[in-house]
């Protein structure tokens, strides 16, 4: 990159940069890096050069640990990896200017491939795609399609080592990961793979349906399967990565072209997840909630957890009932039994009929004994012949309140527990 097209401040971080790579290098008797190749690194970190000089370091770590410092444009296996067309480089980009690599599932043979001829294909593409200023100013998309994949064509360890890769080991800025039609038994593998990735690219994965897609990628971007208008691009973008590996000169703008379509919103962070999103948020599977993050899915688990609680805690109030079908009536816990006291005391031969939640008159219901003398105490495991009503159970919830049943719920708490491992209580 030329260095009028960085600010002087740029300029300076850009020969910190090299100043301290370069000492490694020297040391490990590797060539200088250039000038481009470290502006690809500063430009993936917003030039900072702290940060890029420790994603340079997992780069180096990362193409030594899984053999890929010497990728051969004349390889066969590479050749033939790259030909099945599972991934490739999308000629357009999406509306902030991102370039889009799309990995298709269902064409991944795990028998047929390695691991390291896998990733050394990913890298042959991504080094010419990273030629481009557009592309290092403006990150990269990764779209993992998929659409009538099977369990055969899945690999949980190359996803991980795939995704981590892009991430912390590649000199590119990962915007997103867009997991297209993601089938059922995909719910599993994904939580787990979740775990093995950092909580910012966590955020950063979306699980999406194909209908979703033009949401992030407009459809003039996106090739014809998958909705939009681009036919097969993917022999003349590997005519222009060998050129790239092979140190020809070659225009890529000729390949990529810019988004037109300016008009649609931006997608918000709800994926995924996170989902993820818990997003993951996958839509074949949780409907509504492929649009969250993992972040927001924790949150929303949270609110349910809270919500349960009240629940139970309103299921509480209602332990003390009594036993008879005859009288059928309730005794309750609250100081509003005794000013409705004379209302209650009227009795009918049916059940249903003589339920009342303020009868003060009644005898309490017989229960086991406890060492405790507290009635909330007691076990409520006892066949029930009736419960509240809807309007009583209204009416107790306006009168009790949400602080009521949280005062409720903390006095049941601190009561010492009673009852044997045989009897519960």
């Amino acid at each position: 990159m030329a260095s009028a097209s960085l600010s002087t401040e740029e300029e300076k971080e850009v020969k910190g940069f090299l100043e301290y790579v370069n000492k490694i290098r020297e040391r490990e008797k590797a060539e200088p890096l250039t000038w481009n190749t470290a502006v690809k690194f500063l430009m993936a970190r917003k030039f900072d050069k702290k940060r890029a000089i420790d994603l340079y370091i997992n780069h180096e770590i990362t193409r030594k640990k899984e053999e890929l410092l010497h990728i051969d444009s004349n390889d066969e296996l590479l050749l033939k990896e790259v030909a099945t067309e599972k991934l490739t480089i999308l000629p357009g980009r999406d509306k902030h200017g991102a370039a889009v690599a799309l990995f298709t599932a269902r064409l991944h043979q795990p028998r047929d491939s390695t691991h390291q001829i896998v990733l050394k294909g990913l890298l042959y593409q991504l080094d010419a795609a990273l030629e481009s200023k557009d592309t290092q100013r403006h990150g990269l998309v990764f779209i993992y399609d998929m659409t009538d994949s099977k369990y055969a064509n899945f690999d949980y360890e190359l996803c991980t080592k795939i995704l981590s890769l892009l991430k912390g080991a590649c000199p590119a800025r990962l915007k997103k990961v867009l997991i297209v039609t993601a089938p059922l038994w995909f719910k599993a593998p994904f939580k787990i793979l979740q775990l093995f990735v950092r909580e910012k690219l966590r955020d950063r994965v979306y699980t999406i349906s194909l209908q979703q897609l033009h949401l992030h990628i407009p459809n003039e971007s996106l090739p014809q399967h998958l909705g939009g208008a681009i036919m097969n691009s993917h022999p003349a973008w590997m005519q222009i990565c060998y050129k790239v590996s092979t140190k020809q000169s070659v225009d890529l703008d000729t390949y990529f072209f810019p988004c037109r379509n300016t008009r649609q919103g931006s997608v918000s962070q709800r994926s995924l997840s996170s989902e993820i999103s818990d997003c993951m948020i996958i839509s074949d599977i949780e409907s509504e909630e492929s649009k969250e993050t993992i972040s927001e899915k924790h949150s929303s688990e949270e609110k349910e957890k809270e919500e349960k609680m009240i629940i139970d805690q309103e299921k509480e109030v209602t332990v003390e009932k009594h036993d008879t079908c005859a009288n059928g009536s309730i005794k309750r816990r609250h100081d509003s039994d005794v000013n409705n006291a004379d209302d209650n005391k009227q009795q009918n031969s049916n059940c249903n009929d003589n339920i009342n939640e303020d009868e003060s008159d009644i005898p309490p219901k017989k229960r086991p004994s406890s060492t405790s003398t507290n009635i909330i105490e007691d076990t409520n495991h006892m066949n029930e012949v009736t419960g509240m009503t809807v309007e009583q159970l209204v009416k107790h919830l306006k009168k009790t309140r949400r602080k009521g049943l949280y005062t409720e719920y903390a006095h049941i708490k601190m009561e010492p527990p009673s009852g044997t491992f045989n009897i519960s209580k």
